[in-house]
């Protein structure tokens, strides 16, 4: 599903689905733009074609009981409901925070060091970035020739160095887990789902 003003798509895809309407086939004629994550896709240009099989209108349901409850919120209230938003934020605002973090080490790791990369590990994550990709389209028919090897090529090779890198330092400094922080960690993520007992049992 896509959601026109949701900015989840590469500038220009959305805007080219503004007025289509059900069972309509569009080709849209796009740029990535300079800013964007795969360096071997920074203002190429690419062709989507695009068949529309629902069109949907969002609408804002009623602040009530019935509402609070679909978020597995028990005895609820809106003012119940304030506190829960807002420790769900604080929750994205620190993993945030650590993801920001963690790119910039991987980064400075990426530009110290460099190896010889095995060429299996790299085609495998080539295979993986592209299937990443597909499923952001939202089950729509890509051809697979639109996504060759040489747009995910960089990228892949710098996860696969990172890979090495960083479980290189792990065995040289000798780092081991804590397990209590492993927990605590697991049990923030699940506090985002309805059953967070179950969600801890998978991670494990």
């Amino acid at each position: 599903k896509i959601q026109l003003g949701g900015k989840r798509m590469i500038p220009g895809f959305e805007e080219g689905l503004v007025g289509a309407v059900a069972g309509e086939e569009r080709t849209l004629d796009i740029t990535f733009p300079e800013d964007y994550g795969n360096e071997e896709l920074k203002g190429q240009p690419a062709q989507f074609k695009v068949t529309l099989k629902k069109v949907l209108e969002p609408v804002l349901p009623e602040l009530d009981e019935t509402f609070f409850n679909a978020f597995g919120i028990k005895e609820a209230s809106l003012d119940k409901f304030k506190v829960e938003v807002r420790r769900n934020m604080e929750r994205e605002l620190r993993s945030a925070l650590r993801n920001r973090v963690k790119a910039q080490v991987m980064d400075q790791l990426s530009s110290l060091v460099q190896i010889d990369l095995p060429k299996a590990l790299v085609t495998q994550e080539v295979q993986r970035l592209r299937q990443n990709m597909l499923q952001q389209f939202g089950g729509a028919q890509v051809d697979p020739a639109m996504l060759p090897d040489e747009l995910f090529s960089e990228q892949a090779r710098k996860s696969v160095a990172l890979g090495l890198i960083v479980g290189e330092i792990v065995r040289s400094v000798g780092i081991k887990v804590d397990g209590d922080r492993v927990r605590k960690q697991v049990e923030e993520i699940a506090e985002s789902y309805e059953t967070p007992k179950e969600v801890v049992a998978w991670y494990y």
